[in-house]
């Protein structure tokens, strides 16, 4: 006599041995998901944050700009020859200054690498002893921490000195009696938008029929 046991069973059996498997995520569930790993990944194709709209910077075809500063509009006009080459030549003056402490950095960090090499080299040495080595070591950490604090120290510096020549640029290009922003945001620091600034000033302007260079 055979026995066979009913599919019924089987069925029941096999269920109690594999382990539970929790149910399929709900498609929105599974959509959040997928654009939560984009914005980790692509932050830039990531939905700004409200607080993100507060400001911008727009180059108005007009040769005005518009900066916005922590959700206030601040409206600068097109500088006069004068005013253009002033505020020109501020920009040049500190670059020239940032170029040179740039400079002195780098004379300094070429020191600090030769340093680094020489202990390299004796730490690399057949039979150092341990005491010496774990030296050498936190020598070696401490040069690396001084050059990147100083590189750093320099940055804030140029940021400082640019957000600088944008408060300059506020008191010129707006009326007198205009309350100038007490803090700059941190993209303002961006040597790029100084240049493009002088360059927007520099083009003709567009009328609002004047459709050339759109």
């Amino acid at each position: 006599m055979v026995d066979v046991t009913p599919d019924a069973a089987i069925e029941e059996a096999e269920a109690e041995d594999s382990p539970t498997q929790a149910p399929p995520a709900a498609a929105s569930d599974m959509a959040q998901q997928i654009t939560d790993a984009i914005a980790a990944l692509r932050p830039e194709m990531a939905e700004p944050e409200d607080d993100e709209l507060d400001e911008e910077i727009v180059f108005v075809r007009n040769g005005w700009i518009r900066v916005t500063i922590a959700g206030r509009l601040h409206k600068l006009r097109r500088p006069f020859l004068g005013e253009l080459r002033d505020l020109d030549l501020s920009r040049e003056a500190d670059q020239e200054v940032l170029n040179e402490k740039n400079k002195e950095l780098r004379d300094k960090t070429d020191l600090l690498l030769v340093r680094a090499r020489e202990i390299e080299d004796l730490a690399n040495e057949e039979n150092i002893d341990p005491q010496r080595k774990t030296a050498l070591d936190v020598e070696a950490t401490q040069l690396a921490l001084r050059a990147n604090t100083e590189s750093r120290a320099l940055v804030r510096e140029a940021h400082a000195i640019r957000a600088a020549w944008w408060e300059q640029v506020f008191k010129v290009l707006t009326p007198p009696s205009y309350e100038v922003p007490e803090q700059m945001p941190a993209w303002i620091g961006d040597v790029s938008l100084q240049v493009r600034a002088i360059e927007h000033w520099q083009t003709v302007p567009l009328g609002r029929g004047d459709k050339r260079g759109m």
